[in-house]
């Protein structure tokens, strides 16, 4: 139980000063470390994604696989030391969490297989949206502010997360590691037989947040409203996706200190929701990319490491 900070592929020091690492973050791209001469982004990922495929895929096993650009570069690094033999990797077989991911992970020749009930999967790669420094808990689906509508699948995530033993959490920037969860939470609905069969789990979904949240149903294109706008999403599984629009933290009938499970089982218990992007594992580590180098963040000391954020 511990948190460190690596450097390409060494250990440099414990990371425990977020001041620092709020300074490091705000200097332009050309200043950071570990970039290369073309200072992108993918570059930096590139080196936290070399610290994951190391620390974490040392045997043989089945493993998720998310899309995101942390990810992406995860799964190109799997790839290059498969075929450079620069580690064990040849036992390894790959569940993609996604479409994208499974795009990304047939690019790069990894070996894929579909996710079913008997699966057991020794880990799940999922890069997040929040995650909450105390608890380890994160968000997942969550629409970026001012972005076009995205429309993640959240029930084959959270079914793959399910049948996963561990959870790798991947955080692009630190500024999404908080101390409280905050903003959306997306909750996929079943859409009925008719219209607007939606319109019943989501007023329960609103009677439930009532005065803690207000209740969008996401788009599929365009500029979304409380009922979806012209173009309301409907995935091909005859789902649309609500999104719980908290004002600030996450909050239960007015208290910020109750817990995510309470919230989780509020959600849970409506009838009709199919998933939701509230996270909550038992066994979670943490890669959050920093400019210093991959920040690995476990329970016991996560909060400490980012108190200050």
């Amino acid at each position: 139980m511990y948190t460190q900070l690596y450097n390409g592929h060494h250990q440099i020091r414990p990371f425990t000063s977020s001041p620092k690492l709020c300074r490091h973050h705000h200097q332009s791209r050309h200043s950071r470390p570990n970039c290369t001469s073309e200072g992108g982004q993918k570059d930096n990922y590139r080196k936290s994604a070399e610290i994951v495929v190391d620390i974490f895929l040392k045997d043989k096993g089945l493993v998720g696989l998310g899309n995101g650009p942390f990810a992406a570069q995860v799964i190109e690094c799997i790839a290059e030391k498969r075929k450079l033999q620069l580690k064990p990797l040849q036992g390894f077989q790959f569940v993609p969490a996604t479409d994208t991911a499974a795009v990304e992970a047939a690019v790069h020749g990894l070996p894929v297989t579909d996710l079913t009930p008997d699966s057991q999967v020794d880990l799940t790669i999922l890069e997040v949206d929040q995650l909450d420094a105390n608890s380890l808990a994160c968000i997942i689906g969550q629409n970026p502010e001012g972005a076009l509508p995205v429309q993640p699948p959240v029930p084959r995530l959270q079914q793959l997360l399910a049948q996963s033993h561990q959870l790798v959490a991947l955080v692009s920037d630190p500024s999404k590691v908080v101390q409280r969860l905050s903003g959306d939470v997306p909750v996929f609905i079943s859409a009925g037989e008719g219209p607007e069969d939606w319109e019943a789990p989501a007023e329960e979904v609103d009677d439930r947040f009532l005065g803690d949240a207000q209740i969008w149903r996401r788009s599929a294109s365009g500029t979304a409203n409380p009922r979806g706008g012209s173009d309301p999403y409907l995935s091909s599984n005859n789902e649309h996706i609500l999104d719980i629009k908290f004002e600030s933290s996450l909050r239960l009938d007015g208290r910020e200190s109750c817990s995510y499970e309470d919230i989780a089982e509020a959600i849970e218990e409506i009838s009709g929701v199919v998933a939701h992007g509230l996270v909550l594992k038992d066994h979670v580590t943490a890669v959050v990319h920093t400019p210093e180098g991959a920040q690995i963040l476990r329970k016991s000391v996560a909060a400490d490491a980012f108190a200050d954020l």
